[in-house]
């Protein structure tokens, strides 16, 4: 089942995008169900949730939200980064920006594909260092988004260790 998950979501050449974690697991879900074992299906719904990680979903009050984990107790309820409220504009940093897990209340009224979604990026400060692309700018657009990034530098993880260069002398 995971092979067959992760052979649905990877890059192909006669596809014009990869298929997104969502898109696979209701590929999945679909007609082609009952070649699966029900069992093996549940268990990978169970481990990545009705909206895997990365999903960005419009709620039924309006809000887009981004799955950052799936909710064991309720797979259909995933915990979500909030991106915009109702009125479309984004919460300040820290200001109940998150939920664990989606509000009962609230229920995805759709899935936007990649399609409808644009994140506009400064990627000037590229760089190579010890032979690996460096794009800090996007790395901090993924950090935000994704909840890790360190709101105090404005840069960077949250729980950085700063071990990297310790770690590449080994």
């Amino acid at each position: 089942m995971a092979d067959c998950f992760d052979a649905i979501t990877a890059h192909r050449v006669y596809h014009h995008r990869a298929r997104t974690p969502f898109e696979g697991l209701h590929l999945l879900l679909g007609p082609n169900r009952v070649n699966f074992d029900p069992a093996v299906l549940w268990a990978l719904i169970r481990t990545v949730g009705l909206y895997p990680a990365g999903t960005v979903m419009q709620t039924t009050s309006g809000h887009v939200v981004l799955a950052t984990a799936p909710n064991p107790a309720d797979v259909a309820r995933p915990t979500c980064r909030v991106l915009l409220d109702p009125s479309g504009v984004a919460p300040r940093e820290g200001q109940g920006d998150v939920w664990e897990p989606m509000p009962a209340h609230e229920s995805v009224a759709r899935v936007l594909p990649p399609e409808e979604l644009v994140v506009v990026v400064n990627t000037g400060d590229d760089f190579e260092h010890l032979g690996l692309s460096i794009s800090p700018d996007i790395d901090t657009v993924l950090y935000t988004l994704s909840g890790l990034a360190n709101r105090e530098l404005g840069w960077g993880r949250h729980d950085e260790t700063w071990s990297f260069m310790e770690t590449m002398e080994t």
